[in-house]
């Protein structure tokens, strides 16, 4: 009998500040508590998608830590190019 754990895979949620919200510091706070949150739950990495054409949250990422992984690809619904991040812990 193997003595492997199981471990969680995959959670999907949406992540967004409300627009009267940005600015201070709203969305900064919510991506810093992710990786504790998550590794609460048993996760070592998190994923997302961002639309590429959304800067503020491109920068709030990548100054977060998050790297971009591959290339940007179309959004299935809305064909807008969404580019992959991926942060370990």
């Amino acid at each position: 009998m193997s003595d492997a754990r199981v471990r969680p895979t995959t959670l999907e949620r949406h992540l967004g500040v409300e627009p009267d919200s940005w600015g201070r510091g709203v969305g900064r706070h919510l991506v810093r508590a992710v990786p504790a949150h998550l590794a609460g739950a048993g996760f070592v990495r998190a994923e997302l998608s961002v639309y590429v054409d959304n800067p503020q949250a491109v920068r709030l990422y990548e100054t977060t830590g998050w790297l971009p992984y591959g290339e940007a690809t179309p959004h299935p619904r809305s064909g807008r190019l969404e580019q992959r991040y991926r942060l370990d812990w």
